[in-house]
């Protein structure tokens, strides 16, 4: 069932896309910038990009969403465990321009932990490697190359072994200091012991960039948002971003209209 929005709809050759990932429910940008039809081609390569990760761990998300927090150190927010995931495109400073598309990938993959982890663990870490380095070997044997973009000018095209280059030094940063076991169980020396510790402090703290503790102030509104087509897989009166075609089980999460409070799982008091 498709169910198109009101008034006019804008006249872009992207029109009435459906998601290109199948385990990604909907796609959505903020209606409220005017160059939300650009946005929302980001959001569906940043899901493209991210597809062969999201089949093999066998991810769900209900509705990947561009957000606008109103705190600048906001750059993700996972609701209920991947019933939403909402990123933020542009640096807060500049609302007319993108985030380098590494970082949009960077904060994505973040978000995907948090559909299996909630705090800041070393299980959470483990598994965000484990994603980085998996997005890594894929982007090699595929080539993979983007392109950034800023409204009002020309696209600044850099060649895709200089932005290759670029974004796997991103996402790469920290792999290996994160390594702290040796094979054997040999003792860490205590000088060793305090610098991991240290290192691990600093992340803890650099990560409330990524998932500092969200309002629900924050999450947009399905009025505020830019969703060309919307597939719904029940009656009208289903919850809105229940995830299509999830196996009901005890742990299966929806959203009761009549409730008034979201569970934000992006939470840093680790």
């Amino acid at each position: 069932m498709v169910i198109q929005g009101k008034g006019k709809a804008p006249k872009a050759p992207n029109q009435n896309r459906p998601s290109p990932v199948s385990k990604i429910g909907k796609i959505a940008s903020l209606k409220k910038f005017a160059d939300s039809a650009v946005a929302l081609d980001l959001m569906h390569d940043l899901a493209k990009a991210v597809a062969p990760i999201i089949n093999d761990r066998r991810f769900l998300v209900g509705l990947l969403s561009e957000m606008d927090p109103k705190n600048a150190n906001l750059l993700g927010l996972n609701v209920n465990y991947g019933q939403k995931i909402l990123i933020r495109l542009r640096p807060a400073y500049n609302k007319a321009t993108f985030l380098p598309t590494s970082d949009l990938i960077g904060t994505f993959l973040h978000e995907l932990c948090h559909n299996v982890h909630g705090p800041h663990n070393g299980a959470f870490y483990a598994l965000l490697e484990s994603l980085k380095n998996q997005f890594m070997a894929a982007s090699y044997l595929k080539q993979y190359f983007v392109e950034e973009t800023r409204l009002g000018g020309n696209s600044v095209f850099l060649g895709s072994q200089s932005i290759r280059d670029a974004r796997i030094k991103k996402l790469g940063a920290g792999i290996h200091k994160a390594e702290t076991r040796r094979l054997g169980g040999v003792a860490v020396p205590l000088n060793d012991r305090r610098r991991i510790m240290l290192e691990a402090a600093e992340r803890r703290q650099k990560d409330n960039r990524w998932c500092l503790q969200g309002s629900t102030l924050d999450v947009p509104s399905s009025t505020e948002l830019n969703i060309e087509v919307v597939d719904l897989t029940g009656e009208e009166n289903e919850p809105d971003l229940e995830i299509a075609r999830r196996p009901k089980t005890s742990e299966d999460y929806t959203v009761d209209k009549r409730e008034t409070k979201i569970k934000v799982v992006d939470l840093t008091d680790d």
